[in-house]
């Protein structure tokens, strides 16, 4: 059952991988799926089948490495509550159908999107990393990286899109706000969540280093 499942998951990675790679480096694009039932197909199928599928590989195939110490299991186990928790933010600030790529409709710049532009992937690769160090499976060693190789592609397919969609706006959005993350956004967002007496910086900033 791992073999199948672990089959099924690298091959779901590998479309999504050369689907992604083919949008940014050509002129043909397949992600974002904006009013293509095709391209929200090819991409969504496969991206639940490995979200699922890695999260049951942790199960089935726990501490099959030799990284076997308490300390990291402690250290995963925070990484994936920060990173569902900046993943969650980002999908209900923006709303599920801007997520999936059905909607168009507004730029987000605050809450969240404050701290970085691609909340979701961000999130994403924190708490899958913190999976691999939680689980210590051999087989997500392998799978996990490609996962984040496609988290880390996939906003520079995204970018042409919004910059023909918001223009100027875009250009101002990410010249103040990381496509990651970076330090002074970091420090800023964390400090007016602590202490909402703080007030919420509404313009642009001077541009940060992305990361």
């Amino acid at each position: 059952m791992l073999n199948v499942i672990g089959i099924m998951v690298l091959c779901s990675l590998v479309l999504l991988n050369v689907l992604i790679i083919i949008t940014v480096f050509s002129k043909v694009s397949f992600w974002p799926p904006v009013q293509s039932k095709f391209k929200l197909l090819i991409n969504w199928i496969p991206t639940v089948i490995f979200m699922g599928g890695i999260v049951v590989i942790g199960f089935l195939d726990w501490n099959s490495y030799k990284f076997d110490y308490l300390i990291l299991k402690f250290l995963g186990s925070g990484l994936i509550v920060v990173g569902l928790y900046i993943a969650l933010k980002g999908v209900f600030y923006f709303n599920v159908m801007k997520t999936l790529g059905i909607s168009q409709e507004g730029l987000s710049i605050m809450g969240i999107y404050s701290l970085t532009r691609n909340p979701q992937y961000v999130g994403d690769i924190i708490w899958l990393s913190g999976y691999l160090l939680l689980t210590n499976s051999l087989f997500l060693c392998l799978l996990i990286p490609l996962a984040i190789g496609w988290f880390l592609l996939a906003p520079r397919a995204e970018e042409p899109l919004l910059l023909k969609l918001y223009q100027q706006d875009y250009v101002n959005y990410s010249q103040s706000t990381p496509r990651f993350l970076n330090y002074s956004c970091t420090v800023k967002y964390l400090r007016n969540s602590l202490n909402p007496k703080v007030p919420k910086n509404t313009e642009f900033d001077k541009p940060p280093r992305n990361i």
